[in-house]
């Protein structure tokens, strides 16, 4: 627990992370419900994006909950393995981010430019996740 977090606190952000899980489960439970109700296939892979974000961040939350326990742990190795996983994801991500950008700036296909924007966007995402990652392992193991 920060030395400034009261119990309080922390048992009202606690409390805050189980009404985003039941938000999320409402999100997930929406999403089957569009995907199962229409056979566009715009509708149907938007509704499949937000429910894949919904999953992950329940999985997310769920290690912000074992976090907050206290028994959560990386190794150097562990470290070095994740920053070694984003440095290679962002590396073989960077061509199709080129053509992405180059096709969303030139194309004449307004849902094409939208469905880019939003896939380039979401894949910017990874570069800051890289920088806030180095700066934890700094932060960690500030001589590794």
């Amino acid at each position: 627990m920060r030395t400034r977090e009261t119990l309080d606190q922390r048992h009202a952000f606690e409390d805050a992370v189980d009404k985003w899980l039941g938000i999320e489960d409402s999100a997930i439970a929406e999403c089957d419900r569009v995907i199962g109700s229409t056979s566009n296939i715009l509708v149907h892979g938007l509704a499949e994006a937000i429910k894949a974000d919904a999953v992950k961040h329940k999985e997310l939350l769920g290690v912000i909950d074992e976090a907050l326990t206290g028994t959560i742990s990386l190794s150097p190795d562990e470290l070095t393995t994740m920053s070694k996983l984003l440095d290679s994801y962002v590396e073989m991500e960077k061509k199709p981010i080129e053509l992405a950008a180059l096709e969303k700036t030139s194309g004449a296909h307004l849902i094409v430019r939208e469905l880019l924007a939003y896939i380039l966007e979401d894949e910017a995402k990874y570069d800051r996740f890289r920088d806030q990652f180095n700066e934890l392992k700094m932060k960690i193991y500030p001589y590794a």
